[in-house]
């Protein structure tokens, strides 16, 4: 891959808006160029095979000129080899991209890098960070097992009821 940012940048519409992996999650020209930016610093290796569909939609909301990817795009980052299929659609008016949606197994990449997504807990304890999970591979040596397996921190919520007093309807029949 090349990573000429300004190459990329001259394909996209300057109101381009980028959609997914997630659902709502959206993206501007800018913010998607940022983010490519930043993953190339960190990443070697990497490589992109892929299939393309264009066709022309005559009628109706979707009217335009569309172009579909699917592929997988690899890399390696933090000596890590991560294999990310996609699939990627978009507008294209004018020759630049208008529109478009990217679907992607974000969990995927997250388990490759080493994150348990199952209910792992970070406590500190002694000033000791503890990952307590069982879903760490080192569970059944030790409970408290600790870095340098990546975590997700759990989130606890901590509040309080105040009790509602309780009132009789009277009966509308």
């Amino acid at each position: 891959m090349t990573n000429k940012m300004d190459s990329a940048a001259n394909l996209m519409a300057d109101a381009h808006i980028g959609a997914g992996p997630s659902a709502g999650e959206t993206q501007t020209k800018a913010e998607i160029i940022a983010g490519w930016i930043a993953n190339h610093k960190v990443r070697t290796n990497q490589k992109n095979d892929y299939v393309k569909h264009t066709w022309r939609v005559v009628e109706g909301e979707y009217l335009g000129d569309w172009v579909a990817v699917w592929g997988t795009y690899s890399y390696t980052q933090n000596g890590v080899d991560i294999e990310l299929p996609y699939q990627f659609t978009a507008q294209v008016d004018e020759g630049k991209i208008q529109r478009s949606i990217i679907y992607y197994d974000k969990l995927a990449v997250n388990k490759a890098m080493g994150f348990d997504p199952g209910g792992s807990s970070t406590l500190v304890v002694e000033k000791k960070q503890l990952n307590i999970s069982p879903y760490n591979k080192r569970y059944e040596e030790d409970i408290y097992s600790l870095p340098p397996e990546a975590r997700f921190v759990a989130s606890s919520i901590f509040g309080w009821h105040e009790p509602v007093k309780s009132t009789k309807m009277k009966d509308p029949i």
